[in-house]
């Protein structure tokens, strides 16, 4: 009973020009509900979250040197944080950060300038029209709930989990007299309580040093070095992921930029490289305060029935909820390999619960652009206050303490444990177990023998129900995640 006044409690609204404190919650909740609180309650809840703008609430704040996230929500550099007003709308839906977009080398817009583009944008950032395409998401399709809808009822939408963001964008539409600007008014706009990332791509030795002196006049907080994007490769060879490619030349430009930057220094690392950790332990040694990992990949789809790439007829970038385990593999991996500076996540987080996994595997923070792009900036808020229920329910103190945590539970693949195939004499411990009542109901409605058409070691039939043989059945699991019914487990011979 206390625990949940106390809870009710912390998300209330606190009136501080009544002298409304934490020190008083115990006399108010005992005036209100008549009930005394035990120390140990008022303790754990006092001590854990914070007073901040009249509300009581959990700590989810994050540091990086001596920048201060209030919570591990960043709106990543897109579209989303491409001027000071969308920053400022992130800001508004709780982001503890906003990363701007890339400041493009000033030498290649010279060489890429166009005589009827305006002195606002930069030569280089022509925009495609269109410049997005969102593949497979077919599944949103919205759905009445029940037989015809009536004017007053609303279609449910049901968000596809696994789709792909394919696009072709470049950098920042502010060029090099503009970009101070655009750094200043967006801090003006979002205020203290919202860090702001300066995002640079300065192409030669010269390109960096100007733009470090560029982000050194603004009032940036901190400065992401882009050593990742894959469209930028596609125009220069020595752009972007091609840099996050080379140990050697990452590290090179971190300590270029670490020697005339006082701020914290982030290098975005990309993907598309055999392996990623050498490339941050470079960063690292240079100087770097943190790392984001990692970026969009360069792909491209095909138009069959016209021979070409489709929409724009190029390679483009390619990302979405598909990333995540590759995400959450790299920032596992940098912490496992002893990585020690923070941890910014991007790639795949479409929903709260993938931000809380990339804080299990060292994370801390979490970076968004797709989740916005589809969702709206809302989608912020309501990951806070999703997070912030969860870590409450889980009775964890503060965010903290679930960093890393999962790594510890991590198996080595050599150590999992496996036995010899029966198709080549062994035995399995385990087994597909069905649930015939639920395959029978599925089979007087629908055709199917998904699980027959997908074993390929001959253990389903198909009749009136499925039918296994347990004297083939590898316990693969397929035909677990196949089943549409949902009708078979795999469980221990014992328990089968």
């Amino acid at each position: 009973m206390a625990d949940e006044i106390l809870t009710r409690y912390s998300r209330c609204e606190l009136d501080w020009n009544k002298g409304v404190c934490v020190a008083s919650l115990p006399q108010i909740i005992n005036r209100t509900h008549m009930i005394t609180l035990p120390k140990k309650f008022i303790s754990y809840y006092t001590s854990n979250r914070s007073l901040k703008s009249g509300v009581y609430m959990m700590d989810l704040s994050v540091r990086m040197g001596n920048v201060t996230f209030k919570n591990p929500i960043i709106a990543a550099s897109a579209t989303p944080t491409h001027d000071p007003e969308r920053c400022a709308k992130a800001a508004k839906a709780n982001a503890a950060g906003v990363v701007l977009k890339t400041l493009y080398p000033e030498e290649r817009e010279k060489k890429h300038a166009l005589k009827w583009i305006t002195d606002r944008i930069s030569p280089t950032y022509l925009f495609a029209r269109p410049r997005f395409k969102l593949l497979y998401w077919d599944s949103i399709l919205p759905t009445p709930k029940l037989g015809l809808l009536r004017p007053s009822e609303k279609l449910i939408v049901k968000e596809p989990k696994l789709f792909t963001l394919y696009s072709i964008e470049q950098a920042a539409v502010f060029e090099y007299s503009k970009y101070e600007n655009y750094v200043n008014e967006t801090k003006k706009q979002v205020g203290e309580d919202c860090v702001v990332i300066a995002s640079i791509m300065g192409g030669t030795v010269e390109g960096w040093e100007d733009q470090c002196e560029i982000v050194n006049g603004s009032k940036a907080d901190a400065v992401e070095l882009n050593y990742s994007c894959p469209h930028a490769m596609e125009v220069e060879k020595e752009l972007g992921a091609t840099v996050g490619a080379v140990p050697s030349a990452a590290e090179e430009i971190t300590r270029i930029c670490r020697k005339r930057l006082s701020i914290p220094i982030i290098p975005k690392l990309t993907a598309q490289v055999g392996d990623l950790i050498p490339v941050a332990k470079r960063c690292e040694e240079a100087g770097a305060d943190g790392i984001t990992a990692i970026n969009r990949l360069m792909g491209v789809m095909i138009d069959i029935e016209n021979a070409r790439p489709i929409e724009w007829g190029s390679y483009s970038g390619f990302g979405g909820p598909f990333m995540l385990p590759l995400t959450l593999r790299w920032i596992a991996k940098m912490r496992e390999e002893g990585i020690k500076v923070p941890l910014s996540a991007t790639n795949g987080i479409w929903d709260w619960d993938d931000v809380i996994s990339c804080i299990m595997v060292g994370a801390d923070t979490v970076q968004t652009c797709t989740a916005v792009m589809c969702k709206g900036y809302e989608e912020m808020t309501k990951w806070v206050n999703k997070i912030t229920e969860w870590i409450e329910h889980k009775g964890y103190g503060s965010i903290s303490e679930i960093k890393g945590i999962a790594l510890k539970n991590f198996i080595p693949a050599d150590e999992i444990e496996r036995e010899i195939p029966v198709m080549v004499g062994g035995k399995s411990s385990k087994v597909a177990v069905l649930d015939k009542e639920a395959c029978e109901k599925h089979l007087r409605t629908y055709s199917c023998g998904w699980c027959e058409r997908t074993c390929f070691h001959d253990a389903m039939k198909v009749e009136e129900y499925a039918k296994i043989d347990e004297e083939k059945c590898e316990a693969c699991g397929l035909c677990v995640s196949i089943c549409p019914a949902k009708a078979i487990t795999i469980k221990p011979k014992e328990e089968a």
